[in-house]
Formats: structure tokens, C-alpha cells, sequence
């Protein structure tokens, strides 16, 4: 199992600085990023938490492309403080995110077509992924 809280921060007005589990997934949040992983556990307190589930109705099943990422973080770098943007099939996104997947989840594979103002929907190790474009981004 991989360790969800590098994709958790504060989002108002939800409880989303620790991960949580919903109906056999473990999530993770900061308002740009959603992460969730298969876990053997049992549900936590839903209240505070966000519907996150709900954005993975519609996981798609299409063809993957395999997305290459090298990105290596001194000791104690986090995601603030620099951006780099990438560029897939015409809609830009925040490549912190690639970065931080490839390193703590492994292999990252996004889901074809992509969309504008529509979430990017990615693999990446055992986890399914849902990204924000920059243009939606608020904060």
C-alpha cells in the first residue's frame, strides 16, 4: 500500500490533511489532485470529508499512454516554491503532480482522449488518479 499523505493538504471546508477510507478505497486530496488506492479497511468518519468517490464513477477504461517523468527532489523540497507545466493533447497541467506521482507511486499513465476544463484521469502504480487542469485551478 502506498502512503497517500503527500497528496493531502488543507482544502476548505473540508477535512482533507490526512487520508481517508470510503467503501474498500483509501483517498487523498489537496483540491487539485484526487488519489485513491484499493485498502482492506474499514470505513473512517465520513463527516468533513469530501465525496471524492464521486469523480470515479466514470474512471475510464480506455487506452492508457505511457507518460515518461524524471524528476528528482532534494531532501526536503515540497511542491511549492517552483512550476513547471506539461503539455497533453493541447490542455496544460501542473507537472509538480507528475513529479510527485512518478516518484512515491511509480509508472504514471494518463487516459486518452484528455479533455479541456475536464479531469485528467491517470494511473500511476497501484492508484487511480484524477487531475485538475491548470486553467481550473482557483488557488
Amino acid at each position: 500500500m502506498s502512503d497517500l499523505r503527500p497528496f493531502c493538504a488543507k482544502y476548505p471546508p473540508f477535512d482533507t490533511d490526512r487520508p481517508w477510507v470510503r467503501a474498500g478505497y483509501q483517498y487523498a486530496t489537496d483540491g487539485k489532485i484526487i488519489v485513491r488506492q484499493h485498502v482492506e479497511k474499514p470505513d473512517d468518519d465520513p463527516k468533513g470529508r469530501p465525496a471524492a468517490w464521486e469523480f470515479f464513477e466514470s474512471f475510464p477504461s480506455c487506452e492508457t499512454q505511457m507518460l515518461v517523468v524524471e524528476c528528482r527532489l532534494a531532501s526536503g523540497d515540497t511542491l511549492t516554491g517552483w512550476r513547471f507545466d506539461v503539455r497533453l493533447e493541447g490542455v496544460e497541467f501542473d507537472m509538480r503532480y507528475f513529479c510527485l506521482l512518478a516518484m512515491l507511486l511509480g509508472n504514471v499513465q494518463y487516459h486518452s482522449p484528455v479533455s479541456p476544463g475536464k479531469l485528467l484521469a491517470l494511473t500511476a502504480g497501484n492508484c487511480q488518479v484524477l487531475l485538475m487542469p491548470l486553467e481550473s485551478c482557483s488557488r
